[in-house]
């Protein structure tokens, strides 16, 4: 070994293959942002396509729909709206199932409501 190859040696050159330490580190955090950001990208996708097959076309919404005329014809069987003559009757138990639907959010389009 000759004498500059000692010194490059104790200098700490050549053993990286001529490559400085902080182009290393660039590339390193190149790297992870970019895996990160990929990730990132992957699982948002992967939210919303979930949530689209969830809905299963809608049906999740007429699932709502039978569970809010289910508690209204609960509400009606234990004498609710009391001493309300049939037409007024009929116009509060329609007022009340519009209520309690638009309070669950079935009258905006699905896309607003998950997003």
């Amino acid at each position: 070994m000759t004498e500059a190859q000692r010194t490059n040696l104790a200098q700490g050159a050549g053993t990286d293959g001529g490559r400085p330490l902080r182009g290393t580190l660039v590339r390193l955090i190149r790297y992870i942002v970019v895996k990160g950001l990929t990730l990132f990208a992957t699982v948002a996708v992967g939210i919303c396509v979930t949530l689209l097959i969830v809905n299963l076309g809608g049906y999740v919404d007429e699932i709502f729909k039978s569970q809010i005329a289910e508690q209204v014809g609960l509400m009606i069987y234990g004498g609710w709206p009391e001493g309300a003559v049939e037409p007024e009757r009929t116009q509060i138990i329609e007022q009340t199932i519009w209520a309690m639907e638009e309070a669950q959010g079935l009258h905006q389009p699905f896309l607003e409501r998950s997003g």
